[in-house]
């Protein structure tokens, strides 16, 4: 059953806060599928204020667990890793986890050549 009120579109559709939140709802509800699309569009937000960051990048691994789970599009979920992947500045611990998941997910999609190169 798909809610318009859950759509981004309804609301402030930059918010990161609001969609991660939205799309956490949505997850409790056990509509993952539709939680994951929503992890998704959040990830895809351009601009995101630094106070906000933190959200936006659990945004973007939430979609990613999402799809692990086979709760989703596996491939959407690597469009968000990816796009993660390209915003970040720093190599630090983090930024390995972010490798691994996008590992998991080319490993999940049969894609082991690529798999491969996102491990250190």
């Amino acid at each position: 059953m798909h809610d318009a009120r859950l759509d981004p579109k309804f609301f402030y559709p930059q918010n990161v806060a609001l969609i991660h939140r939205a799309a956490n709802l949505l997850w409790t509800f056990s509509a993952k599928a539709q939680a994951q699309r929503l992890f998704v569009k959040g990830c895809q937000i351009a601009q995101v204020i630094p106070e906000r960051l933190p959200t936006w990048r659990d945004t973007c691994l939430s979609a990613a667990y999402l799809a692990l789970q086979q709760h989703g599009d596996k491939q959407l979920a690597v469009d968000a890793m990816e796009h993660l992947l390209s915003k970040e500045q720093v190599k630090d611990k983090q930024h390995i986890e972010y490798l691994m998941v996008l590992g998991e997910l080319y490993r999940a999609l049969d894609d082991n050549n690529k798999a491969k190169s996102t491990y250190p």
